[in-house]
């Protein structure tokens, strides 16, 4: 965030001094108590009563907030009139669409976890027909457990981890991995990625599934459906998330040239 900074208290009196000067003359109208409506802008927006108790009020940040809420006060209705929908730098718009377009349009995904029952480090290594071979009586244990006591979430499958690894002979092991949400033609072997899609309804559990790192156990937690969304509406949705981010940034730059200029 970029922010003033005062570290002299007597000059955050004297910036706002100078404001109350300039509104009192340009903006505000005589009746108008402009010490009351800064002390009411600080009190409402920062202090709690027991820090006014406590004399916080005069603190050199309270007192940096305060010249910060004044500004803020008198020049936000213009300051949003110049910053509208309407007026969003469009690289701003085309930036943000395609760092979230995955949120608009999408294929048909699943999104879950797994258990992989594999030889270590046959994440660099493929499983070979004679580590495939010690397995197979460890997955029919495993296959049968889950079939006896069949789980109702991922969190109890991560629970099996603890349960199958005892199973293992040495230089084996049991891992649980978060998978996120994937597409038909997405990130994992084509294998995977079948056995996953075979299904068309969730939660459920598939496999075991062999591949050249192991055997999975797979829980698929939702089956999603396509996206498409047309590309005016995502503009649409788009201009009005970065509205509020474009403005702050603005602001900032704002508040800080304002700043500058009061303290040369």
């Amino acid at each position: 965030m970029v922010v003033a900074t005062f570290t002299d208290s007597r000059g955050v009196r004297h910036q706002i001094s100078m404001i109350e000067l300039k509104v009192a003359h340009q903006i505000a109208p005589p009746s108008q108590d402009l010490s009351q409506t800064l002390t009411d802008l600080i009190e409402l927006n920062l202090l709690s009563e027991e820090a006014r108790r406590l004399g916080y009020d005069q603190h050199p940040a309270a007192l940096d907030e305060r010249a910060r809420r004044a500004v803020e006060h008198f020049v936000i209705d213009d300051f949003h009139e110049t910053h509208r929908l309407e007026t969003l730098p469009p690289q701003f718009i085309e930036q943000s669409t395609q760092k979230n377009l995955g949120l608009f349009k999408h294929p048909e995904l699943r999104r879950g976890t797994h258990l992989l029952i594999k030889p270590m480090g046959s994440e660099k290594t493929p499983m070979t027909e004679e580590q495939e071979e010690t397995l197979k009586p460890v997955i029919d244990r495993a296959r049968a457990d889950l079939i006896a006591a069949p789980i109702q979430s991922s969190a109890e499958l991560e629970e099996r981890l603890k349960r199958y690894q005892p199973w293992l002979p040495e230089g084996y092991e049991v891992i649980f991995e978060d998978l996120g949400r994937f597409s038909r033609h997405g990130p994992f072997i084509p294998s995977f990625n079948e056995a996953c899609f075979a299904i068309d309804e969730a939660p459920r559990l598939v496999g075991p599934t062999l591949t050249p790192f192991g055997f999975h156990f797979i829980w698929i937690e939702e089956v999603i459906p396509p996206l498409v969304t047309s590309d005016e509406e995502i503009e649409e949705i788009v201009r009005r998330r970065l509205l509020p981010e474009v403005r702050g940034f603005e602001w900032r730059k704002l508040l800080t040239r304002l700043f500058k200029q009061q303290s040369e």
